[in-house]
């Protein structure tokens, strides 16, 4: 759980008071061992007051909430989460590029492993990505699935070398950016012409359908 609290110094009392009366409800109890604070203010002096008043552990970096690093300054989400994701994958494909396994069996590991990372990301973070991030991607994603082919492609395929999987493989930035964008609104002007079904006169039916009276 996270929490917001504009005047910590005098709040945190009253917080910690409202928590307990609930405890005595719900049977849960917070520790302030490993509740840590994230302080937004440059004043050292008031920086100083806080700490001595309030029981928890006061980080100077920044939180990580859910997998994602909140850094005090928003110019630093891209260093603080992106460039570890790309450690992690960097580690991960360096440990599975030798490992005894079929080209789907690579894929599968790219889809369990690597997309979920990278989607949870790119849906917790509205950071606008550049193509750097998604070419080194790439190159790793590929790096682990075409491992198991080199041997294979140049015995089947002698004369073509310039043929790779490389260029029949599903592009990763559009899986990334259309998970992204999967819950962004759309406004659009309201419509002020009529439909093509309302504009449309009504079709004459053929003289020798019509009916005739005997």
């Amino acid at each position: 759980m996270i929490l917001y609290l504009k005047n910590p110094k005098g709040s945190t009392r009253k917080l910690l008071e409202l928590i307990h009366e609930f405890g005595k409800v719900a049977g849960y109890k917070i520790n302030t061992q490993k509740s840590t604070a994230f302080l937004y203010t440059n004043n050292e002096r008031a920086e100083k007051e806080i700490r001595e008043a309030i029981l928890f552990t006061i980080t100077s970096r920044g939180i990580k909430y859910l997998g994602v690093n909140l850094p005090k300054e928003t110019k630093d989400l891209y260093s603080e989460n992106y460039k570890p994701l790309m450690n992690e994958i960097k580690d991960d494909t360096n440990r599975w590029k030798d490992i005894p396994c079929s080209w789907i069996g690579r894929v599968n590991i790219i889809k369990m492993t690597i997309l979920p990372k990278a989607i949870y990301r790119f849906n917790a973070i509205p950071f606008p990505m550049t193509k750097d991030i998604f070419h080194r991607t790439r190159t790793k994603y590929f790096k682990v699935c075409l491992e198991a082919q080199k041997t294979q492609n140049r015995q089947r395929h002698p004369k073509k070398e310039k043929w790779s999987w490389r260029n029949q493989a599903p592009g990763l930035q559009t899986i990334l950016q259309s998970n992204s964008r999967q819950n962004c609104m759309v406004l659009a002007q309201r419509q002020k012409y009529g439909s093509v079904e309302q504009d449309r006169k009504p079709r004459i039916k053929p003289t020798h359908l019509q009916p005739t009276n005997r």
